[in-house]
């Protein structure tokens, strides 16, 4: 446990995502249950796939459900495997468990509400985590085999609307979109270089510290010039 907590804060600049990593270790310690981190692992904080509060209720929802598993069953190799790789362009997210796998028939429904390995009363998680990965414009797969378990793996993509805008020396501003506002974030990014086209890149009258990254959240709504400047 002292292992993966260590691991998670030197690689895991997400604190949200950290604390849910460490938290949900903790938990399936108490149930004999092992979750590693894959010591490759890494992950930034500033959101360029998708917000932090949709990562956490992912992966969240993922480790639960295997953790879930894995204390039903009597198997007696009882593990969680977690992997976040961060690229520049690209995130991947990988869930496995060695519990009792998802039998052949039920695999093609499994992302449908209301379908569950566990009984009656379950299945929303995994339609959740499906409608949220849509939203980001990602992928999800599972495969699982009956007696050696289960891999959820996510693939998500740089937001469209993510840009980087240099600004002073040393400094840039990350202007990121939700879902639906790609055309107001492309005129902000404009506005946004015009402005420091105007400064030549240098100017005091940006007031950031350098080596700041400073971020713009642009929503669907309609952006102002006034809002923008």
């Amino acid at each position: 446990f002292r292992r993966v907590l260590f691991r998670s804060n030197a690689q895991i600049q997400d604190t949200a995502v950290a604390a849910l990593l460490v938290g949900k270790t903790s938990r399936a310690s108490e149930l004999g249950i092992h979750l590693h981190l894959d010591p490759k692992s890494s992950l930034s904080g500033d959101e360029r796939f998708l917000p932090s509060g949709v990562l956490v209720t992912i992966l969240g929802n993922l480790i639960e459900n295997a953790t879930e598993c894995l204390n039903r069953s009597s198997w007696k190799l009882r593990e969680i495997n977690v992997s976040i790789r961060e690229k520049e362009d690209h995130l991947l997210l990988c869930v496995e468990d060695t519990g009792p796998g998802i039998v052949p028939e039920l695999l093609p429904y499994i992302f449908e509400p209301n379908v569950s390995t566990k009984g009656n009363g379950h299945g929303i998680g995994l339609a959740r985590i499906k409608e949220l990965v849509n939203l980001y414009k990602g992928e999800i797969r599972v495969e699982s085999e009956p007696g050696k378990g289960t891999t959820f793996t996510i693939g998500l993509s740089i937001r469209l609307s993510s840009r980087h805008v240099p600004l002073a020396a040393g400094c840039a501003m990350l202007v990121i979109g939700e879902p639906g506002s790609e055309e107001k974030c492309r005129d902000a990014v404009e506005k946004l270089e015009e402005i420091a086209n105007s400064f030549n890149g240098v100017s005091d009258s940006f007031a950031i510290q350098a080596g700041r990254e400073v971020r713009i959240m642009v929503k669907p709504e309609v952006i102002s010039d006034d809002q923008m400047v």
